[in-house]
């Protein structure tokens, strides 16, 4: 996303005060993390006011309504695949990194399974195993 704005001509800034646009990623993995989004979005519209907000991310895609809803959002930019789905050996790839592995230890903890499909969009299931 940076390397796109900065094609597109944007320039970095530090901090939020003085910038033109902020743009704020999501993460929606628990109740608190998307409080603490909300947080983090007033406060960046409380220190600089005139900025416009973007939010993006996990949280927008979940729940843009809600997001849209918080005082200072300028825009809410979901993310959803296009139905082309990820390489073919995009499964087989992702299975020896931090973050497949740490999914994979949080589902087996759980006593769930994981699943990456790349047909018709890609997809990342969890289930749970049936009791007994």
């Amino acid at each position: 996303m940076r390397a796109r704005l900065a094609d597109a001509g944007w320039a970095e800034v530090d901090g939020a005060e003085g910038a033109d646009v902020v743009v704020v990623n999501t993460c929606t993995v628990t109740a608190r993390a998307d409080q603490e989004a909300r947080q983090l979005v007033r406060s960046l519209a409380r220190r600089s006011p005139s900025a416009r907000i973007v939010v993006t991310g996990c949280y927008a895609q979940r729940a843009p309504g809600e997001v849209a809803a918080i005082d200072g959002v300028s825009l809410v930019l979901g993310v959803a695949d296009d139905g082309v789905g990820m390489p073919g050996d995009y499964a087989s790839n992702v299975k020896g990194s931090l973050g497949w592995r740490l999914v994979k230890a949080f589902a087996d903890q759980l006593g769930a399974w994981v699943r990456v499909t790349a047909d018709r969009g890609t997809q990342v299931e969890i289930g749970f195993r049936p009791e007994g």
